[in-house]
């Protein structure tokens, strides 16, 4: 039985490394092609997200970030660019940086209500996560 949860462990690591390197190259591809910007911004964004999925925390910093860079510097605060924050967030919750959690969620919440007004639902979300937060914090 032991053997075989080692044996599915390793499995799952090889399909990990495999994925992660898979996607190293499309970002690669990415990177060095003369792609719209748009096109680009969004598929750093999935690629972020699939890392959030797979937890390859790491990674996901990497990208996400270099994605808010890349938007903080043109000025350009998008829907997009409010759920990159909230990812952002959740890593962070998910990791365990709940200052840091705060601080990027608060942030996605600002634009988000400049953005769509009082009544966009991603702020209940938003609001959520940042009650996790809360919560998580205050140890219960």
């Amino acid at each position: 039985m032991n053997c075989l949860k080692n044996r599915s462990k390793i499995y799952y690591l090889v399909e990990i490394r495999f994925k992660q390197s898979y996607y190293e190259k499309i970002i690669e591809r990415l990177r060095v092609s003369k792609i719209n910007d748009s096109v680009l911004y969004e598929s750093f964004y999935l690629v972020g997200v699939y890392y959030l999925f797979v937890k390859i925390i790491a990674s996901l910093y990497i990208t996400l970030i270099a994605v808010c860079h890349s938007r903080e510097k043109s000025g350009e605060f998008d829907e997009r660019y409010v759920r990159i924050l909230y990812n952002l967030g959740v890593a962070y919750i998910g990791n365990g940086d709940i200052k840091k959690h705060e601080e990027i969620s608060s942030k996605s919440l600002e634009i988000e209500k400049k953005i769509n007004g009082d009544s966009s639902p991603l702020l209940a979300t938003i609001y959520m996560s940042l009650g996790l937060g809360l919560f998580r914090a205050a140890g219960t």
